[in-house]
């Protein structure tokens, strides 16, 4: 199995502006817009300590799409926005934006968030914020009653505290536990809409962002489930649409509200010892609790418990990218890290990210755990460099920009579409492997077209040609074949299309596998341990007999005494445990010294590993 975790790092690789700051500084612009007094040229240069120019691109498109109006450049923002609001067919994002700028409205969260804007103006950590208030508030209830007077003794942000969370109210009127209760509620309130401005601006912002970068790290993996961090689908959009994904923080979605949002934006706990179990007076904002409530997608642990119950020697890879290994996610994280079965390779993009994540996992694994799953002769954890990341719009990388146009042909006019059919065609004329690169990309070309609408039986044809041809074209070729799965997200009326197309590239890339690797009499343990690893399929005879040859020494030669039991443990699982039994009882009972030494060394090892029912060892009086 092949999993990918992502963090936040991922949509920042495709230049995305999915950074806090980001979504703070398109706020800030936002609610200027209802009150300010001037033309659109003015609101670009007017701002204390933020220009327009200086926003993310793709922002100042957003922005400049609801409030400039060509025609009437000489008239003031707010008249222009007031009459497209009360416009009888105003559009879906000026209604957006109506809503963002009432949710963020006195919200005290909004205010929190610029005041630390303002002292660090390319640093903000919501997470860290919130958690800084809330145990802020909370400190204060051993306190009560309490007059405001005090806090302006109190620490920089208890002062902050007071001016934005308590609205810096009079200093002789006392704070009382019922107004902490308020104060909580409407903390609550405001948080749960800042999480439905920041899914609007996702959603309708970012989601839109025609992405042109590509990374050939993720390009190149071959990934069978996603875990990620982040509220996007950026993943799906260029890279598989059909992934089996995992949203642990919960997904964006435009029609949420704030019942069916399942977006988690929380804290650690910050409680330690007997307090974690008796104390719940903020519970509502931490992220263990959000996760309950929200339901958010938990099916990793479905992927973890698979691992778990392959064969002993199995191994699982598992990428991490963009992610920066924070403690915040320390119980998923180590879920993966810390599982035997797993090689983890962590993708960083300069030194300070290197030398940050491996800050992090000191903290999440210990520095002795690190070195030892780090500079082992089969590491454990392996650290790579990112490579830089290309423009699918340069020729070479065509077919990702047409598998994303195919796959929304609705967008294009007839003639369009016939000319990129056309384009398509040509390639398959041409044979142009060049263009299609690897079976991956014809599959998710025929998927899009597909459910586009589009059904042509020679093209079809055409393509499934093509994916033969590129059979064992890709990097990471392994004994198993590239079992490509069945879509399960397109039309019905298109399913059984799709798939029999799969099922035809899947059979074809099987039966080539299965002619171009077998064990000879000449193989190595290693090489062929390697094999059943990869996925070679023996008979249990088969098995056995290369179990035999393997303890007598006549045959597959071995660098260590432990290579050679890995191989035969791992050729055992092939066979039946009465079967295996019997076999080694009448080795341990024969005649030959070394081969009983062997098979009793052998027998010592699955019994520590409890590997046989005691009846079993009775009946053939090896208990």
């Amino acid at each position: 199995m092949n999993i990918l975790i992502i963090g936040n790092g991922f949509d920042l690789a495709h230049q995305l502006p999915t950074k806090y700051t980001d979504f703070l500084n398109f706020m800030k612009f936002i609610n200027r817009i209802e009150n300010f007094n001037g033309t659109f040229e003015k609101f670009k240069i007017d701002n204390d300590k933020y220009k327009f120019s200086e926003l993310n691109v793709d922002i100042q498109k957003y922005i400049s799409g609801v409030i400039e109006d060509h025609s009437k450049k000489d008239v003031n923002v707010t008249d222009i926005w007031n009459d497209r609001k009360s416009a009888d067919d105003k559009s879906d994002r000026v209604k957006h934006v109506e809503r963002m700028i009432e949710l963020s409205s006195k919200n005290i969260w909004f205010e929190w968030f610029q005041e630390q804007l303002n002292i660090h103006p390319n640093w903000v950590d919501f997470e860290s914020e919130i958690s800084k208030v809330v145990q802020g508030v909370e400190n204060l209830i051993p306190l009560i009653p309490l007059k405001i007077e005090m806090i302006s003794r109190m620490p920089s942000y208890q002062r902050l505290i007071n001016k934005i969370i308590f609205a810096g109210k009079a200093s002789d009127k006392n704070i009382t536990l019922a107004e902490i209760e308020t104060i909580k509620e409407k903390m609550l309130t405001d948080l749960n809409n800042l999480i439905i401005c920041f899914e609007i601006y996702l959603e309708d912002l970012v989601k839109n962002i025609d992405i042109s970068q590509l990374s050939l790290d993720i390009y190149n993996l071959n990934i069978d489930k996603i875990l990620t961090f982040n509220y996007t689908n950026t993943y799906q959009k260029l890279y598989d649409p059909n992934v089996e994904c995992a949203h642990i923080h919960g997904k964006a979605d435009i029609n949420n509200d704030t019942k069916s949002n399942n977006m988690v934006l929380g804290i650690d706990d910050y409680l330690k010892g007997e307090e974690k179990f008796t104390n719940t007076n903020f519970i509502e904002f931490k992220k263990y609790y959000q996760r309950l409530i929200k339901g958010t997608n938990c099916d990793y642990k479905k992927w973890i418990d698979e691992i778990n119950q392959t064969k002993r020697f199995t191994k699982h890879n598992v990428y991490i990218f963009g992610h920066s290994l924070a403690s915040t996610d320390r119980d998923i994280l180590l879920d993966f890290i810390e599982n035997e079965k797993t090689i983890i390779t962590i993708y960083y993009n300069n030194s300070n990210q290197y030398s940050d994540q491996i800050c992090n996992l000191v903290h999440l694994i210990g520095p002795d755990k690190l070195n030892e799953w780090v500079h082992q002769a089969k590491p454990k954890i392996k650290f790579v460099k990112q490579q830089p990341m290309i423009n699918i719009d340069d020729s070479g990388w065509r077919i990702m920009r047409d598998i994303r146009d195919c796959s929304e042909l609705f967008k294009l006019s007839g003639q369009e579409i016939e000319h990129k059919i056309n384009e398509i065609k040509d390639h398959l004329d041409n044979s142009d492997k060049t263009y299609f690169r690897k079976q991956r990309n014809v599959i998710d070309l025929f998927v899009a077209m597909t459910t586009s609408g589009y059904i042509d039986n020679n093209l079809t044809e055409q393509m499934l040609n093509m994916a033969k041809d590129l059979y064992g074209s890709a990097k990471n070729e392994t004994y198993s074949p590239s079992e490509f799965k069945r879509v399960g997200n397109s039309p019905q009326r298109y399913q059984k299309i799709i798939s029999d197309f799969i099922d035809l590239v899947n059979t074809y890339n099987a039966d080539k596998k299965a002619k171009s690797y077998h064990i000879s009499d000449s193989d190595s343990c290693e090489k062929i341990f390697s094999l059943l690893e990869a996925g070679m399929k023996i008979d249990e005879q088969q098995a056995i007999l290369l179990i035999e040859d393997i303890i007598k020494g006549s045959k597959h030669s071995y660098k260590s005494n432990k290579e050679m039991w890995r191989c035969v443990l791992y050729l055992i699982s092939y066979v039946n445990s009465e079967k295996l039994i019997e076999i080694m009882s009448n080795h341990i009972s024969g005649d030959n010294n070394l081969y009983r030494i062997k098979y009793t060394f052998l027998l010592n090892l699955l019994k520590e590993n409890e590997y046989f029912d005691n009846n079993l060892l009775a009946k053939y009086q090896l208990k």
